[in-house]
């Protein structure tokens, strides 16, 4: 069994209900947990919930949400759960980076989630999970209120980095967000790496890429315990209208095979030093944390009017995160643009500093040194 939490899977790349079957007997192999992402799903949502059933596997069933709200997606899962088919989703995924792509507005997102976990409740399915998934940067304090759990995408590659340094921000973001969050959970909901397609700055979409990327992260997710759902299960040609490195993340081809790169890749031992930033190591509470060794030359300035962290005469890899954990809710909701916010880190030397309003809370750990904001321009560190 490979360290995903779960593999991204869509039907539409398949003919018929045998080949479903198919797909979701190779991913079995791999994992015990799929996401989709529409209750249609190219009229094969239905075969994919049967056939993950019936492996034991179990599901993140995404309702797909565009500019028209859910469209029939309500409709689709009425019906699923009427029949009993949702018996092995474990969460219901409600809209895929509407935020991101604007397609409808915060409020009308969060009306929906809402809708959908009052009907799912009502008709006895009270313990699914409900949420949305949306890049790192659209989780504002209300949209995380607002749900069951947290599902964030990070794709270091449309982030124009080096496939080498990549995952040194992956790890760094999820122990921020992990901070930021508290109790409520928190899955990387997409991540991945195209192997052929174009390039994107910095990062190369090329077999080895893919291989290197994959092995990172892999390591990663298992020493750090970063739930992961690998972005995506197979090449998908069938995105006709999308850009061309966008059909080429699949783990294996269009014909269903396995890439021999990522063949090689599953092979590979993680050995412990295989992540840039070190094994984390829990720091006793205390008003004073433990400073980083971070250079005097380097700056992190916050500025609160946008609500954002900029770095300067960086000499070793510094990650500022504005951290509102501990201000007033008041102060949260009217920060509309308060994100967490990073400058990709590319080095053993990474150290995050989370910015708070009202003070730090919480255990701290390892590389994680929390700074409180007392006025609207931070000193240096």
């Amino acid at each position: 069994m490979s360290s995903w939490k779960g593999i991204c899977y869509t039907a539409c790349g398949s003919s018929n209900r045998g080949e479903v079957f198919n797909d979701i007997k190779l991913l079995s192999e791999l994992t015990n947990t799929i996401r989709t992402y529409s209750t249609d799903d190219c009229g094969k949502a239905e075969d994919t919930l049967d056939a993950a059933k019936s492996l034991g596997m179990k599901v993140y069933l995404g309702l797909w949400v565009g500019r028209n709200g859910l469209g029939n997606e309500m409709n689709n899962l009425i019906k699923l759960a009427t029949a009993r088919k949702l018996d092995n989703v474990e969460a219901v995924i409600v809209g895929c980076e509407t935020q991101y792509r604007g397609d409808v507005s915060e409020e009308v997102l969060i009306q929906l989630i809402n809708q959908v976990k009052n009907y799912l409740t009502s008709v006895g399915y009270r313990n699914i999970l409900i949420t949305t998934a949306d890049t790192r940067n659209k989780w504002t304090p209300r949209l995380i209120s607002a749900v069951d759990l947290v599902l964030s995408h990070m794709h270091p590659y449309w982030e124009s980095t080096v496939v080498d340094n990549a995952i040194d921000s992956v790890v760094a973001y999820s122990y921020a967000m992990k901070s930021y969050l508290g109790n409520k959970p928190f899955i990387l909901a997409e991540t991945g790496w195209p192997d052929a397609g174009g390039n994107h700055g910095s990062a190369i979409a090329n077999e080895e890429a893919q291989k290197t990327y994959y092995v990172k992260l892999k390591c990663a997710a298992k020493k750090h315990k970063m739930d992961t759902f690998y972005f995506e299960a197979f090449d998908s040609f069938f995105k006709y209208n999308s850009l061309e490195v966008e059909k080429h993340w699949g783990l294996f081809n269009s014909k269903r095979i396995l890439k021999d790169h990522i063949r090689a890749a599953m092979n590979v031992k993680c050995p412990e030093d295989s992540v840039a930033i070190g094994t984390p190591t829990p720091i006793a509470e205390g008003p004073t944390p433990p400073t980083p060794p971070v250079s005097s030359n380097t700056e992190c300035v916050y500025d609160a009017d946008s609500q954002s962290v900029t770095v300067k005469n960086i000499s070793k890899n510094v990650a500022c995160v504005v951290h509102p954990q501990s201000a007033q809710k008041s102060d949260v909701d009217s920060a509309t643009q308060r994100q967490l916010k990073f400058l990709h880190v590319n080095s053993k030397d990474t150290f995050v500093l989370l910015f708070s309003e009202r003070g730090c809370q919480g255990p701290l750990i390892g590389n994680i040194r929390c700074v409180p904001i007392k006025s609207k321009l931070s000193k240096q560190y």
